[in-house]
């Protein structure tokens, strides 16, 4: 019965229902308790950019066709605003080039937007960039029921990450035209001729240049850059790896606004030592725009495109990682491969996601977080926990609470181990020594039950520590520097019961039983103070914690009970006890705190003359 915490079981469920409850006030739900353990030991938080950085409101925001660039002002997915060229606002029926580009932006996109009366915001039904192109084109005046009544849609090959392309047929006029929206270095290569407004011309050089200026000026600008090109008089086929040469219509420059929360939330992470690494399908150099501005990384040599990881040999990769920052043109199978990478490093990975194509990754980590409001329900299932508000700063929170909830338990087991242990080693130091044994069957329930209970729930809610941003993940439950103190502590337990109760076995074995009884509670009581830190001394970590207080005025009053009340003293076979058998007993028994005292200012020591002596969630705090 000693040796056995029947308390803990009851108390870990208690911590890690109250650290649950504690998220959810922060909008943080948890739909699987395996994962505060991950959350307790996360070291890496990967991001998906669009989403998690961004807000995943896309909007066109610059447009380049064949007679320059065009600025385009906007608020969201709202189909309204203005154009503007070289500062100048234009009225777009005058440009022809520009409603070429708003047609086609309509009839190549698939998604649809609609704004939700009761939440007060927009909905997405599909591709977050199709809906930008499609608002686009509506903010030219095009609108898809009507316009794809006039050209009826054919065939259609969805984006992919493989493929980096979408592709829409539809029949005009008796003709199929063709027409792709892709990335830059998909589409651009094929398309040999542009669109000027009352004809096509060839792309000589000098437009070849043009032409990559603008695409270089909009990734710099930190927009995801997406090439609009048509082809006439198509069959019915297609072919993404054998596209028919086509004519430019437009390169459109999309933004996604940066969360306002993010800068903030990356030095939170920074300071609660968590690297956090960003992973996008986006081009290297918009990715790098991003990461900047966030403050994820400040170097090139932080960023590794998809097509570099390819090249590398797994070892050489794996060396490269603690190096990285930014993960470009990163398609999901890539990712989760990434994933894989860092765990195979020995890294705890908290993984973000809220599209269908981040289902893998979220799984496969060892945290998935999915966005509340924005996110694909096939990502809300895949992932461990969801932010209800999307706020990346929630991972943060959530990430402290998890150490918070390790070290609740840490300090519960703690205390359950070294007074388990005391009264294990009372009851074999008097077999060794032929004694009688000081504590009977009665005693020893009411030692785990009811002294042990009381004060285990309210260490259980102690309130969240200052400094969880100092601890680093992989902390073991139980260390063997936490054993050591447990030997250490039961031991001088050990001690002080025996030598109390060496003195009284000439009174009675009941007096002497009872001594021994009072002794080890009153260790006991003393030793939850200890347990409060691993490092600080008793003195110097504030006593904030209401439930303690009512939890030692339970626990005292309940031991008077127990020595000095008739129905008690026949259960527990306990006889009372005078003042100075008190004043003997609370005197040698302060000597477990002395000795605890002792073993902290010890390691404090040895903590500053070692850097990282002190280096996980237990030994912190």
């Amino acid at each position: 019965v000693s040796a056995i915490p029947e308390g803990l079981p009851v108390v870990v469920t208690l911590v890690l229902a109250l650290g649950v409850w504690r998220m959810s006030k922060q909008r943080v739900l948890v739909k699987r308790l395996q994962a505060v353990e991950a959350l307790g030991q996360a070291s890496v938080i990967a991001l998906d950019k669009t989403g998690t950085v961004t807000r995943n409101e896309m909007m066109v925001e610059k447009l380049y066709t064949a007679s320059g660039t065009y600025d385009v002002v906007g608020k969201g997915y709202e189909a309204k605003g203005s154009l503007f060229q070289n500062g100048e606002s234009i009225v777009a029926p005058d440009h022809a080039d520009l409603m070429a580009a708003g047609r086609s932006a309509v009839l190549v996109s698939s998604a649809r937007v609609f704004f939700h009366e009761k939440e007060g915001i927009w909905r997405v039904s599909g591709d977050p960039t199709e809906a930008s192109l499609l608002v686009f084109g509506e903010k030219l005046g095009f609108h898809r029921d009507d316009i794809e009544k006039e050209y009826p849609r054919v065939r259609e090959i969805p984006f992919s990450s493989d493929i980096k392309m979408r592709a829409v047929i539809n029949r005009e006029k008796g003709t199929n035209i063709l027409r792709v929206v892709g990335a830059p270095e998909v589409v651009l290569p094929v398309a040999n001729r542009i669109f000027d407004g009352t004809g096509v011309s060839e792309i000589n050089e000098l437009k070849k240049k043009e032409i990559a200026a603008a695409v270089a000026s909009m990734s710099h600008a930190g927009l995801r850059v997406v090439v609009c090109a048509e082809s006439h008089s198509v069959s019915d086929a297609i072919d993404p790896k054998n596209l028919p040469p086509l004519e430019l219509v437009a390169i459109f420059g999309i933004a996604d606004a940066i969360r306002s929360e993010v800068p903030a939330a990356l030095r939170s992470a920074r300071e609660a030592g968590i690297a956090v690494v960003m992973i996008t399908g986006d081009h290297k150099v918009t990715a790098m725009s991003i990461a900047r501005k966030v403050g994820i990384m400040e170097q090139e040599s932080e960023i590794i495109t998809g097509e570099e990881i390819r090249a590398l040999k797994e070892a050489e990769f794996l060396k490269r990682i603690p190096s990285l920052k930014v993960y470009a043109r990163i398609t999901p199978e890539l990712k989760l491969s990434i994933i894989e990478s860092y765990k195979k490093l020995g890294h705890t990975i908290a993984m973000t996601g809220d599209g269908v194509n981040d289902a893998l990754s979220l799984v496969a980590a060892d945290l998935g977080v999915s966005m509340g409001k924005i996110g694909s329900e096939v990502a809300k299932d895949a992932s461990d926990i969801i932010l209800l508000d999307d706020n990346f700063g929630g991972i943060v929170s959530a990430i402290k609470e998890g150490r918070n909830i390790y070290k609740s338990i840490q300090r519960v087991l703690f205390y359950l181990l070294s007074t388990n242990t005391g009264e294990v080693l009372v009851i074999l130091a008097a077999l060794s020594v032929g004694l009688s044994i000081p504590l009977l069957p009665s005693q020893i329930i009411w030692l785990n039950m009811v002294t042990d209970g009381f004060l285990v729930v309210a260490l259980a809610m102690e309130p969240r520590s200052q400094n969880l941003s100092k601890y680093v993940g992989h902390a073991e439950l139980v260390t063997k520097k936490m054993l050591l103190r447990v030997l250490i502590i039961g031991t001088v337990m050990m001690c002080v019961t025996m030598l109390i109760f060496s003195w009284y076995i000439d009174q009675g074995f009941l007096k002497a039983s009872t001594v021994a009884l009072t002794t080890l509670a009153v260790l006991q009581w003393l030793n939850a103070l200890n347990s409060r830190s691993a490092t600080r001394s008793v003195f110097s970590v504030p006593l904030k914690n209401p439930y303690l207080f009512g939890a030692f005025l339970a626990v005292i009053l309940l031991q008077i009970l127990a020595v000095y009340t008739p129905i008690l003293q026949s259960v527990l076979h306990t006889v009372s006890l005078g003042i100075y058998d008190w004043f003997l007993i609370i005197s040698m028994s302060l000597s477990v705190i002395v000795a605890d005292e002792a073993l902290k200012l010890f390691r404090r020591i040895r903590a500053k003359r070692i850097p990282g002596e002190i280096n996980s969630t237990y030994e912190s705090s």
